[in-house]
């Protein structure tokens, strides 16, 4: 019985839907922290990949392609993190 559900899950129609999904946690992962630096992060993406109906070749499609991405807008995010923390918004953040 739980075989049969993880075949269908797997091997079923995908929709619109899993496909959003799919892209979701493929930048999820390429912008997320070293595997060293936040282990439970990764656990439990891992998990919900393997849980949740995605398309693994198109998570693994986006995040190759998102890498690059983040890396080019590291600069960026850390001078808006710096603005968040340190500038008119510091009381919300403390």
């Amino acid at each position: 019985m739980i075989l049969r559900k993880i075949g269908k899950t797997f091997l079923g129609k995908a929709t619109p839907f899993h496909y959003l999904l799919s892209c979701l946690f493929g930048a999820w992962l390429s912008f997320a922290a070293p595997f060293g630096q936040a282990p439970a992060y990764w656990i439990v993406m891992a998990a919900l990949i393997l849980v949740l109906p995605v398309n693994m070749f198109l998570v693994a499609l986006v995040g190759l392609v998102a890498y690059p991405l983040h890396l080019l807008l590291l600069p960026a995010s850390f001078q808006v993190g710096r603005v968040l923390l340190d500038g008119p918004t510091q009381p919300l953040f403390e």
